[in-house]
């Protein structure tokens, strides 16, 4: 007989016992007992029954890494952890003397945790004992009550609220969501168990609230006008904390650009950035990834069975684009014609641009985020406008993640070691809502401000700031010898393709995965003649790159409007060449927001900003640099013509593109080096 309990971010949620290969529910929080196999094991994410009948307290096969029970495991430096390898979640084994007594897995933060009595310290739950969190008996917690929070307008937003048992006043901890509130109670409660407020809202027009669904527009007025809602409350001390990744990251900047003086704190993750940059349009190129997320956000409520589809590559190629949902559900998609109404940065974008509003924002904030995140400009900007923040108001997390966060070790040929997954997030959240909403000096603001991890290193390391300190290095392109380095050519040249919107370059991604920034091998695409590449000298040193790379060139295209797009590779000494990090842009946004169409034939200056990375290349590896005009399937393909990717692929031409490089041209590469 052997007793396990369930911890969700660090509070011990339920526990059972094993007896013979049968497991019974003994205990659960609050000691309702109305809780389940089918509903305990979809809080945790993992088939609890039958994981405690076969695999707990069993012993692991021998070896350094094996197979068992159709999962890939592999040892660790420490003695009691195995990690599970080629999943996502990966759910790691917790043994001790190789007998199963638990397992853990995490998504962006909250850790499940499930562990035999007596060996939590063997588990993550270590790190929430020695912040003195770890809680084993919470009380029970009042029914959830459901509130109508007005907006300004009228419009109704409804809003699910957890306070905890006969407390005075407690701060709040917030979140707004367009997915549906119920999907994130259970992720929320340790927070309410704890002894804060927890409120989460359907954004306007989503689930049970009223008005009409247009992503992101509405999202300053409606989240100043809930916090002064929740402020008000009498329950409430006024001090609210916003939570939530991806859209809601993006809706707290949107409230933090309000100026609400009732937002204490934000922990942002994954965060969405602005609309022309980020969210709908990637400086002026359209995004066609986004469709599958526009299709699951379709009706009132959240569905995300749509996004997976087998035609997306001929849906994808309908004209005039509101067409597309026409074809693929049967109608127009209100918003999607809305944002396609906006192909220019104008008024209509500049509601959304919250990171023109949100500089000189002073609010506490946690900027969590990842190397292959999909939305990392989002992030990036959230750094910009907090750079002059004082120590001790920001931390900041960056991993090898995907948008999907902080869960795996292997993204396709990106091998991560058994530091890439985090198990201590939810307990660094928690203390950052204890110093920021309730005054407790834990020391959270006295801690390293940057945390983050390069990839193909073993270990994570702390900055001041990122990008962090290092030495900046340029690299001229050199079009007559296909490569790229620290000398400058000495002889002008030009790196000639041809691209055709019929036939556009592609952009490694499965659009029904709306994951955008996956890393893949590359070396195929570019052996395609629409994509010219430079490539450096193997090196002879380790290189540890940390930050975006600047890319600037002198091109001459023949049309009248085109795209641009850049990739930096890490090319293996077997050939491989994986995307590190890329940048978009279409040209005619190339001196700023206001659109200025190319005259053919003539020279033009481009610079773009690729996404974040730190990334270690080892002697023998190489640094390329991809140029091309398209990016399938991530952005909708140029026409080259005036009406660029708003009109149908066979009315396009074909554009001749030269990259100039060596003497009289400003072509480069500029990047943070750090030392190995």
């Amino acid at each position: 007989m052997t007793d396990y309990a369930f911890y969700q971010s660090g509070v011990r949620e339920a526990q059972f016992r094993v007896t013979a290969g049968q497991a019974e529910l003994t205990w659960t929080a609050g000691g309702t007992g109305a809780l389940d196999w089918a509903a305990l094991s979809a809080w945790a994410r993992l088939p609890l029954e039958p994981w405690l009948t076969t695999i707990a307290g069993a012993t692991v096969p021998s070896g350094a890494s094996f197979t068992w029970h159709e999962r890939q495991y592999a040892r660790t430096a420490d003695p009691h952890l195995i990690i599970n390898r080629e999943a996502r979640p990966a759910i790691n084994l917790i043994v001790d003397h190789d007998v199963v007594v638990g397992c853990q897995h995490t998504g962006h933060s909250q850790t499940t945790v499930v562990i035999a009595v007596g060996k939590e310290q063997l588990s993550s739950l270590r790190y929430w004992q020695a912040a003195g969190l770890l809680l084993t008996d919470p009380a029970p917690l009042p029914a959830e009550q459901t509130a109508m929070v007005p907006m300004t307008d009228g419009v109704q937003l409804a809003t699910s609220l957890q306070l905890p048992a006969g407390a005075g006043p407690v701060a709040t901890v917030f979140m707004r969501t367009p997915y549906g509130r119920g999907l994130y109670t259970q992720n929320l409660v340790h927070f309410a168990q704890r002894g804060f407020a927890v409120a989460i809202q359907d954004v306007r027009g989503r689930n049970d609230s009223q008005g009409e669904w247009l992503p992101m527009y509405h999202e300053e007025g409606d989240g100043a006008a809930a916090l002064a809602w929740l402020a008000a409350q009498p329950w409430s001390t006024g001090k609210i904390g916003m939570y939530g990744g991806s859209y809601s990251g993006g809706v707290q900047w949107m409230a933090a650009a309000s100026r609400s003086p009732y937002l204490a704190a934000m922990i942002s993750e994954v965060t969405s950035g602005s609309s022309f940059d980020d969210m709908f349009y990637r400086r002026g190129a359209p995004l066609s990834a986004l469709a599958s997320w526009l299709f699951a956000t379709d009706e009132r409520y959240f569905d995300p069975s749509k996004m997976t589809r087998q035609d997306w590559t001929k849906l994808l190629k309908i004209r005039p684009l509101k067409q597309i949902p026409v074809v693929g559900l049967g109608h127009e998609i209100p918003g999607f014609t809305t944002i396609t109404a906006h192909p220019d940065d104008d008024d209509w974008h500049a509601v959304m641009d919250w990171p023109a509003r949100a500089a000189g924002i002073t609010v506490p904030v946690l900027i969590q985020s990842g190397w292959y995140d999909d939305d990392g400009i989002g992030t990036t900007a959230a750094l910009n406008v907090t750079k002059d923040y004082p120590a001790g108001r920001r931390k900041v997390i960056l991993g090898a993640w995907l948008h999907g966060g902080n869960a795996q070790y292997d993204l396709g040929p990106i091998h991560l070691g058994e530091q890439a997954v985090r198990f201590d997030l939810d307990v660094l959240h928690q203390r950052f809502f204890d110093h920021w909403l309730n005054g407790i000096d834990n020391g959270v603001d006295r801690e390293p401000t940057v945390e983050y991890d390069v990839v193909h290193q073993a270990h994570w390391r702390t900055a001041a700031s990122f990008p962090p300190a290092g030495t900046t290095q340029r690299w001229a392109l050199d079009a007559t010898t296909a490569s790229f380095g620290p000398t400058a050519p000495q002889t002008a040249g030009h790196a000639d393709f041809d691209y055709d919107p019929a036939d556009p370059t592609p952009q490694l991604l499965d659009v029904s995965a709306n994951e955008f920034e996956y890393p893949n091998d590359y070396a195929t695409v570019e052996q395609r003649g629409d994509v010219v590449s430079f490539t450096s000298a193997p090196l002879t040193a380790g290189l540890t790159v940390a930050g975006w790379f600047d890319v600037d060139f002198d091109a001459i295209s023949s049309a009248v409007n085109t795209d641009w797009v850049v990739r930096l590779t890490d090319v293996t000494p077997t050939g491989e060449s994986l995307n590190m990090a890329d940048g978009v842009m279409n040209a005619r946004y190339r001196n700023g927001n206001t659109p200025v169409p190319l005259t053919p034939g003539e020279p033009a200056h481009y610079h773009l900003q690729t996404q974040k990375t730190a990334y270690y290349l080892a002697p023998g590896h190489r640094l390329r640099l991809d140029i091309a005009s398209a990016a399938a399937n991530l952005i909708f393909p140029n026409t080259n013509t005036a009406a660029g990717p708003y009109a149908p692929a066979e009315s396009g031409v074909v554009a001749h593109q030269q990259i100039l490089t060596g003497p009289g041209h400003d072509s480069h590469v500029t990047f943070t080096q750090i030392d190995n």
